[in-house]
């Protein structure tokens, strides 16, 4: 059987190498519109966890980790917008790490809000929330 010759409908996009001279692929944004974050929650007060990103931006969430060090479990709940849906629950066993990779960034629902966290009122407990989202416009 003879393949026709056809031109392919999708063209390679076109790279510019700057810098090095090379060429990079990263799995989600560049490095420079990445945002690491570091929080302690001390009480059941909603906190803000990842600053608002800008006008006409979100802040896709890739990667977060819980510590707690407290004699008792805690739950954490994400929001991504203040005051707004809790989208997600972290429960950090007492004295333990919990850590999430998204395999696909978790997507921010509005634009240019900030990521919180809360837990319960607890005294004398302290969860330390480090976080890792992707600047992205659509």
């Amino acid at each position: 059987m003879v393949q026709p010759n056809v031109e392919p409908i999708i063209q390679s996009p076109s790279f510019e190498n700057k810098q090095e001279g090379r060429t990079v692929t990263v799995l989600t944004q560049l490095r420079n519109l990445m945002t690491r974050v570091a929080v302690d929650l001390t009480n059941g007060t909603e906190t803000s966890l990842i600053a608002t990103p800008g006008a006409g931006l979100y802040h896709d969430l890739v990667h977060i980790v819980g510590v707690n060090t407290s004699d008792a479990a805690i739950t954490v709940s994400i929001r991504d917008a203040l005051a707004g849906t809790v989208r997600f629950k972290l429960t950090i066993p007492a004295g333990d790490t919990r850590e999430v990779h998204f395999p696909h960034p978790w997507p921010q629902t509005s634009k240019n809000a900030a990521w919180t966290a809360d837990m319960g009122d607890f005294t004398t407990t302290t969860i330390s929330l480090f976080a890792l989202a992707a600047k992205n416009k659509k």
